[in-house]
């Protein structure tokens, strides 16, 4: 099995098709499962209604039915890029398409080679400040509010009884209100030095409604499979270290969708900080860095996805 590295920051073993199958099909059950034995039923009426899943083992017939019924939200969210929250800015009015100094900083991230031939020639901007000014009316509608917040966790134990791990403490989140999305953290943005402190590079997001996440729900056949993977992982990690931290490497994806601007404060590095309220759509808890194989699916918010 190939494992990228982990890596921490908002973005995230890439295995072989039938095991990732295999996550998919168990986790998603979880969010929907009224009972042991109406789930049975349902992965019976699953198993006779499907002409191909001969090559699927008891398990994943099991919980094919449930998965596929999952009102998950639909995979339209984006990661916080500066192209896609500037976007965001106009949208919500943070900046204003009256102000030639917006424009000018929204194409600086869009349309860098543009912004270095013309920039210094006045007749020329002047054109190219105009069209974008349309574009971005003509646009604005279009642009995306709903945004992906992915962070690394880590899974301790798992209390094979009651069919949970447990976050560490210091991987916990327990009645968070406001996330800051630090994604990016440009030295220099378009060869202008002299912007990267002062350009709102990040924004952070207020909660309607705050986050607790301390323990991840896992299925027990589920739970084996992973745990399987994580050991062969940490073969080559020293006893005294394997031993004492039994720490699981896991993913967490918040699906946000943001409502409105609120207002700006100063970051952790002071810088500019817009502050956006927003909306959890859904929690979403993987085994691995790329979001492939899910352990977790929790629906947050019903109605339009």
């Amino acid at each position: 099995m190939n494992k990228q590295v982990t890596k921490k920051i908002l973005g995230v073993f890439c295995v072989c098709a039938l095991l990732t199958t295999s996550y998919a099909h168990v986790a998603a059950a979880q969010d929907s499962q009224a009972s042991a034995e109406s789930t049975a039923t349902r992965g019976q009426k699953a198993e006779t209604q499907q002409d191909d899943t001969s090559d699927l083992s008891p398990i994943e017939k099991k919980m094919l039915y449930v998965y596929e019924k999952a009102a998950m939200p639909q995979d339209d969210y984006v990661k916080a890029t500066l192209e896609n929250i500037t976007n965001l800015y106009w949208k919500f009015g943070f900046w204003n398409v009256a102000d030639s100094e917006n424009i000018d900083d929204y194409l600086l991230v869009h349309e860098c080679d543009i912004y270095k031939q013309y920039y210094t020639n006045e007749f020329e901007w002047r054109k190219i400040r105009d069209t974008a000014k349309k574009k971005i009316i003509k646009d604005v509608d279009e642009f995306t509010t709903k945004f992906e917040i992915v962070s690394e966790i880590a899974l301790g134990k798992y209390n094979i009884d009651q069919e949970y791990f447990e976050i560490t403490p210091e991987t916990q989140s327990i009645d968070v209100r406001n996330v800051e999305l630090a994604e990016n953290n440009h030295a220099t943005l378009c060869a202008r030095k002299d912007k990267a402190d002062h350009y709102p590079q990040n924004i952070a997001v207020q909660f309607i409604s705050p986050i607790n996440l301390v323990r991840v729900p896992v299925f027990r056949e589920l739970a084996e499979r992973y745990i399987e993977d994580t050991e062969r992982s940490l073969e080559q990690v020293p006893d005294h270290i394997r031993l004492t931290r039994q720490q699981r490497p896991a993913f967490v994806r918040l699906r946000v969708k943001l409502k409105k601007f609120i207002s700006t404060r100063y970051s952790r590095m002071n810088r500019i900080l817009p502050v956006f309220q927003g909306e959890v759509v859904s929690i979403e808890v993987y085994a691995d860095q790329d979001l492939k194989k899910p352990l977790y699916l929790h629906r947050v918010t019903r109605g339009r996805r």
